[in-house]
C-alpha cells in the first residue's frame, strides 16, 4: 500500500477548430493515505474520470503533481508506477483463457513460472473462482458478468501494485450483482489493505463502500469527508442534493417574525397550493437575526420529517402528492407553493391518503441553512 498525494493537479483541454477549450479538472489537492478506500463520486462529466487517468499515467497532466510515498511521477511511464486500474468493460483477452488473462502481465515482466502460478491461485482462491467450479481454463465467453469482473479484478491484484484504480467496475452489471460485488471489492480491501481509489456516479456505492468520499462538480472538488460528514453536514447544497435518496430537500424562502417568535415561510410559486411555514422555537432566534428579512435557504434531510399530530414550534401542514412504499418504509411526496420534496416514514402509508393534506412535524434541530448566493453551508446558524 502506498500514500499517494495530488498537489494542484489539473487537465486542460486547449481549444480544438471551432470548438473552444475546456477545463476538465480545476486544480486539486488530495491526500490519499497508505491502505484508504477513497471515492470519487459526481455525475457524468465532472472530471472524477480524468483525475483517475491522471493518477495512471493515461492522461497528460496541465499542471500540478503526482506523488506516490514521496516520489514524483508525473511524466513516469503507467507500467512503472505500480499502479493497477480495473476498467468498467472488464478488458479482458477473448481467446485467452481465465489463468492466461490473470498472469499475462506477470509473464511479461518475466516473472517466474512457479511464482506466476502461486499468485494467480492465490488470487482466484481469495476472488472464488475456484470454487465451487474452478474458472481458471475457461474463456471470458463462458464466464457470467460478475465472473468476468472477478477476473479483472484478479488480474490486478496479482500484481501487488501499490495502489488499485477503479474505472465505475461495476456499470455492467445488473442490480443484485453490483451489490453482491460491492461487498466482493470491500472485502478484497479489508484482506489486502491496499490502497484503492474508487470512481462512480452511483452516490449509494460512495457510500457504502468509502472509508473517505471526494464529490465533484464541473471539474471542482465540492467537499471531502467520511461517509457521515457528507451526509449530515453537506458543503453546499450540490453535495446536500447529490448524496442521498431521495435527495436532501432544499427550500427557498425569508425568515419572517411572527408575534413573539419567528417563523420561515417559502417563497409563493404555484397558485393554489399554500407555501410551507415553519415555527422556530425561540433559543434559534438569535442564531437567525443575520437571515431576517433576507432570502432564506433551509434544507434537511427526508427522514428528519414525521408524520404525527402536534402543535407548536416544528409542525406544518403539506399536500401528499404521491406516495411509494417499499417494504418496510415509505417515500412520500409532499407538494408547497414551490416545489414537490421527499419524506421517508418508517411504515407502509395508506395510499388513498394521497391527495390529502395532513400534519407533520420537523425538528428544528435537524435544519441546515446554506447561503442564498453561493449555495455554501452556513456554519454558524445550523440548527443543530
Amino acid at each position: 500500500m502506498a500514500r499517494l498525494i495530488l498537489d494542484g493537479l489539473s487537465k486542460t483541454y486547449p481549444p480544438s477548430g471551432k470548438t473552444p477549450g475546456k477545463v476538465a479538472v480545476h486544480p486539486a489537492r488530495l491526500e490519499i493515505q497508505a491502505g484508504e478506500f477513497l471515492v470519487l463520486v459526481g455525475p457524468s462529466g465532472c472530471g472524477k474520470t480524468t483525475l483517475l487517468r491522471m493518477i495512471a499515467g493515461l492522461e497528460e497532466v496541465s499542471s500540478g503533481s503526482i506523488q506516490i510515498d514521496g516520489r514524483e511521477v508525473r511524466g513516469v511511464e503507467p507500467h512503472e508506477r505500480d499502479i493497477a486500474m480495473v476498467f468498467q468493460n472488464y478488458a479482458l483477452y477473448p481467446h485467452m483463457s481465465v489463468f492466461e488473462n490473470m498472469s499475462f502481465g506477470l509473464k511479461l515482466r518475466g516473472v517466474p513460472k512457479e511464482e506466476v502460478r502461486s499468485r494467480v491461485e492465490s488470487a482466484a482462491q481469495t476472488l472464488g473462482l475456484l470454487q465451487p467450479d474452478n474458472l481458471l481454463e475457461r474463456k471470458p465467453k463462458q464466464l457470467s458478468g460478475g465472473q468476468r469482473q472477478r477476473v479483472a479484478l484478479g488480474r490486478a491484484m496479482v500484481r501487488q501494485p501499490k495502489i488499485f484504480l477503479f474505472d465505475e467496475p461495476l456499470s455492467n452489471l445488473d442490480a443484485k450483482m453490483r451489490v453482491e460485488m460491492r461487498a466482493e471489492i470491500c472485502r478484497l480491501h479489508r484482506k489486502i489493505g491496499a490502497t484503492m481509489i474508487y470512481v462512480t456516479h452511483d452516490q449509494v456505492e460512495a457510500m457504502t463502500m468509502a472509508d473517505r468520499i471526494v464529490v465533484m462538480n464541473q471539474g471542482q472538488i465540492q467537499q471531502v469527508g467520511t461517509p457521515q460528514e457528507i451526509y449530515q453536514k453537506p458543503a453546499n447544497v450540490f453535495v446536500g442534493q447529490f448524496i442521498g435518496t431521495p435527495p436532501m430537500n432544499i427550500l427557498r424562502g425569508s425568515i419572517q417574525q411572527k408575534g413573539r417568535g419567528w417563523e420561515f415561510q417559502e417563497t409563493t410559486g404555484a397558485e393554489g397550493m399554500s407555501p410551507f411555514r415553519l415555527n422556530f422555537p425561540a433559543g434559534l432566534q438569535k442564531s437567525l437575526e443575520s437571515l431576517l428579512v433576507q432570502e432564506a435557504v433551509l434544507g434537511f434531510r427526508p427522514e428528519a420529517v414525521h408524520l404525527e399530530e402536534c402543535a407548536g414550534d416544528g409542525c406544518f401542514d403539506a399536500f401528499v402528492d404521491l406516495a411509494e412504499n417499499s417494504g418496510a418504509e415509505s417515500t412520500l411526496y409532499l407538494r408547497t407553493s414551490q416545489q414537490r420534496w421527499g419524506v421517508r416514514i418508517p411504515r407502509i402509508w395508506d395510499k388513498s391518503r394521497e391527495g390529502q393534506t395532513c400534519r407533520f412535524y420537523l425538528n428544528p434541530s435537524d435544519l441546515l441553512f446554506f447561503d442564498s448566493k453561493t449555495g455554501k453551508l452556513l456554519e454558524k446558524i445550523q440548527a443543530r
